[in-house]
């Protein structure tokens, strides 16, 4: 992992000073101006994440250090699954399952533990770490950060969804992938069959070492993002502004070195998360606890169950409706926003229907669709990474029909 480029947003030179004040004033009068406009918290979301301890997620990490070793080809990975089986399952989970494989002349096997949805046509979310470690001599590899961090992260979603009683919508997979140091060996196995079984897999969330952060280091978390996913990695980068106290950062750095590669690859909307500081232990002895952040990786942990909450959520909202009763354009989605949104309108009988773009000018940005729309909800996006920052107006028009929302670009 010697490549280490950051993503940065496209910059705008030619704005003149007073061009990028006006624009800054605008923007904070839309905000206050228009509740819509302003950072979305929903209570039930937040109602959860302090119920995702410092202590538990630090309970997680140090019962996988305590192997001594994860290393997928050790004499003990299947003492490692059959630890994380009983995880799973004394959070009060029941159907948990191995997904085995081999890796050269080896048997390995991924551990899963399924949270039912109440609507599981709408697809499912995955959330996953590898819980395999590697250091040179593969007989002492702790690798707390790399990936017990990340493992824990899974295992904590799980309990607190578990534990309070969380009903899904989509069905929910918590997955611990063996032999990813062995080169992805057990995500490639997973996602290449979940693709010949034509499963519906709406996201995943992967996270690989996400609990090192020294004293005076930015509080920052990566999101490594894939070119099919951007809006995704977009959402996520929303969530955690809203949610926790990191600062996210756009990234495209490691991307075909950690287990949401392979579902990329698949054609599967996915990203994930790393640390911002990378830790100096990597693949090594000291990769231990006592280097570690419990407290940062922990809040990792919680935007990650912010954003699956979200999302399941939000997908419910986009079903098709029966037969819906008039014209809608909802408010974009994020708001504020910072690169792409979604822009989500209702069509109450197919018919011909134009959404576009303008600036404050009344000048034409974008065209979202412009012709015929079959009967029910629509969602598309909006990619606005070459404009630079201001209020922007969305006009959904078809025959006599006009409405018009606020979209409000910060950089």
């Amino acid at each position: 992992m010697s490549h280490r480029s950051q993503y940065v947003a496209p910059r705008h030179d030619g704005d003149s000073r007073r061009a990028r004040l006006i624009i800054t004033i605008l923007s904070l009068l839309a905000i206050l101006s228009d509740p819509a406009a302003r950072a979305q918290v929903s209570p039930a979301i937040s109602a959860y994440l302090p119920r995702l301890t410092d202590s538990s997620y630090a309970s997680h990490v140090l019962g996988l250090e305590e192997f001594g070793t994860r290393y997928a080809n050790a004499a003990n990975v299947q003492s490692v699954t059959a630890w994380l089986d009983a995880r799973f399952r004394s959070f009060g989970y029941t159907d948990v399952a191995y997904d085995d494989f081999t890796s050269g002349s080896s048997a390995q096997r991924n551990v899963i533990a399924t949270l039912p949805g109440q609507q599981p046509s709408g697809g499912e979310i995955i959330v996953c770490a590898h819980y395999d470690s590697y250091a040179s001599p593969t007989t002492v590899a702790p690798g707390a950060d790399d990936n017990a961090s990340g493992t824990a992260a899974v295992l904590e979603m799980a309990r607190v969804l578990k534990t309070y009683g969380y009903t899904p919508r989509l069905t929910l997979r918590f997955i611990a992938f063996g032999a990813e140091e062995l080169g992805l060996v057990g995500s490639s196995h997973y996602a290449a069959l979940a693709k010949a079984a034509g499963r519906t897999i709406v996201q995943v969330q992967n996270y690989d070492m996400i609990a090192y952060r020294p004293h005076g280091a930015p509080n920052a978390i990566r999101i490594i993002w894939y070119d099919n996913a951007r809006d995704l990695a977009v959402q996520d980068s929303s969530v955690i502004r809203r949610y926790t106290s990191l600062t996210p950062i756009l990234s495209t750095s490691y991307r075909n070195q950690s287990d949401s590669y392979p579902f990329a690859v698949q054609g599967y909307r996915a990203f994930f998360n790393i640390e911002q500081t990378f830790t100096p232990w990597y693949h090594t002895a000291h990769d231990s606890t006592t280097s570690l952040n419990m407290a940062y990786g922990a809040e990792v942990a919680r935007s990650g169950l912010a954003l699956l909450l979200e999302t399941d959520a939000a997908l419910t909202m986009i079903d098709p409706v029966d037969h819906p009763a008039a014209y809608a354009l909802e408010q974009n989605y994020p708001n504020p926003f910072n690169g792409m949104t979604m822009i989500q309108y209702v069509v109450p009988h197919s018919s011909s229907v134009r959404v576009t773009v303008t600036d404050l000018l009344g000048r034409e940005i974008a065209v979202i669709a412009d012709g015929e729309k079959s009967e029910g909800v629509h969602r598309d996006a909006w990619d606005a990474t070459a404009q630079p920052s201001g209020v922007y107006l969305c006009r959904l028009t078809s025959g006599g029909f006009s409405q018009t929302r606020k979209l409000l670009l910060v950089r």
